[in-house]
């Protein structure tokens, strides 16, 4: 992971390239980040738990349901208009609407709305942590280019000087003052450096094909990563204070607090375990018709007359009633039965569980047993972390050692290298020994080079921990 730093301050440094072909660190995080399927998902993770809180707070909502239902029916059965016996065949059709709203749940509803908000914040924890560790993977595979580069750029100029010191030492030849032979140990060293030329530039081209992968980039795409330039010294260390960082690191990190935020959802969830052995009240309400091709309704009436004898005033008097006789009759309209039909209704219902076999109490002890094992999640990925900031620490101080002998040693090493030049020049050393020395030196300052971009990555591997920008300032 030391790469990784080092490269966000590289792409901090570079952000400003124009040119379109070349690609700093911020574009290949930025492209790795708007194709990889894994943040696609993540993303759509987050979709499907804003539906969850959606759906969640509709709860609070009265429901509304219609229904419908047509049908014959034969022999005895009862009319739903007159709701008498009947045998006859008769079409009937009944529509209803119904409504209920929950009044009281135990703080149900309420629950799984926190429940939701809970389960969206960790997602999108996920996604920042998901975010992270793909720009970290990015980071890596480009300063590994950036690597290979370096190397490859140090071999070439390595080459150029083995080049001139085989003119030197051709013009020695030529005045006499150095044998012929003085010259196969410079050619051999020419060679040696072609190889390792070719090396570099395999491995520029495996370190750079790694990275277009990881970031999923078309072969096809034009790419070339910019090369800035860094003028850094690091700094002797002072004391650091595990404790301080471990605190600011909670606060910081994705990880920690999407499982944190886990954790009150399975809390959340023993309370909604518990609430289900408890009362709930709802309110209904309907609306109702039907049909059916058995209702009448009058078309003709004949008026019977009928005589009887009554007194009046003392007096015997005949008097004639009549009374309405229906004759004619006809199938109910449709719609009018629709209409004359309409019922309403409003009630109270009251949901007591009893014995539910034994589902209740499983699904109370299975939320227990979540709670305890988020809980050991949660500490065991704080030990992770806190082991990591201890490793941190530890590997900090033993750079800042190490980059102090790599000064050590090429300051050293130049110092015989000017000797031996002066030496190999005047002819009292030979080119073995001129060589050495050389190539000596060329190695001790790639090691410069790595250890002081170690000691950069250690100390700023503490701020990524923390939050805090990746920049030089």
């Amino acid at each position: 992971m030391k790469q990784i730093i080092l490269l966000l301050i590289i792409g901090a440094l570079s952000s400003d390239i124009a040119a379109q072909d070349t690609w700093n660190l911020k574009r290949c995080i930025d492209y790795a980040l708007a194709h990889n399927l894994q943040i696609h998902n993540s993303k759509l993770s987050i979709n499907s738990r804003e539906i969850d809180l959606k759906t969640a707070k509709a709860q609070r909502l009265p429901n509304l349901q219609f229904s419908s239902l047509a049908g014959i029916n034969l022999g005895r059965t009862i009319d739903p208009t007159s709701n008498s016996f009947i045998t006859a065949t008769t079409n009937f059709n009944t529509f209803g609407v119904n409504s209920s709203v929950m009044l009281y749940n135990f703080g149900r509803i309420q629950n799984q709305i926190q429940l939701a908000a809970l389960d969206r914040k960790s997602a999108q924890s996920d996604l920042e942590q998901a975010r992270q560790d793909l720009a970290l993977q990015v980071a890596d595979a480009f300063l590994n280019v950036l690597f290979a580069k370096e190397n490859l750029n140090n071999a070439i100029t390595k080459r150029s000087t083995t080049q001139d010191q085989l003119q030197q030492i051709n013009s020695l030849i030529a005045a006499g003052s150095r044998p012929a032979n003085d010259r196969l140990d410079i050619e051999a060293q020419i060679a040696q450096d072609d190889l390792n030329i070719t090396q570099f530039r395999n491995a520029v081209d495996l370190s750079t094909l790694r990275l277009r992968q990881i970031m999923q980039l078309d072969t096809h795409i034009p790419f070339q990563i910019s090369v800035p330039e860094m003028d850094i010294e690091p700094t002797q260390i002072v004391d650091l204070d595990v404790p301080s960082i471990y605190a600011e690191v909670l606060r910081n990190q994705p990880s920690i607090q999407a499982f944190d935020l886990r954790l009150q959802s399975a809390k959340l969830n023993q309370k909604l375990a518990k609430s289900s052995a408890y009362p709930s009240v709802f309110l209904n309400g309907r609306v109702n018709t039907n049909y059916s091709s058995q209702a009448k309704q009058i078309d003709e009436v004949v008026l019977t007359p009928f005589e009887s004898n009554v007194l009046i005033n003392g007096n015997q008097s005949t008097l004639t009633t009549f009374q309405p006789r229906a004759t004619g009759f006809s199938t109910t309209p449709y719609t009018q039965q629709l209409n004359d039909n309409i019922g309403t209704g409003l009630s109270l219902s009251l949901n007591v569980p009893i014995y539910s076999n034994y589902t209740t109490k499983a699904n109370n002890q299975r939320a227990q047993i979540r709670v305890k094992t988020l809980q050991n999640n949660l500490e065991l990925e704080k030990q992770r972390i806190r082991n990591q900031i201890e490793q941190a620490v530890t590997d900090l101080r033993s750079a800042s050692l190490q980059y102090q002998a790599a000064q050590s040693t090429v300051r050293a090493l130049e110092a015989s290298y000017h000797n031996a030049e002066r030496r190999f020049l005047s002819g009292t050393a030979n080119t073995f020994e001129f060589n050495s020395i050389t190539n000596q030196l060329e190695q001790a300052k790639i090691n410069l080079l790595r250890a002081k971009y170690d000691f950069i990555f250690k100390s700023k591997i503490l701020d990524f921990y923390k939050g805090k920008p990746l920049d030089l300032n």
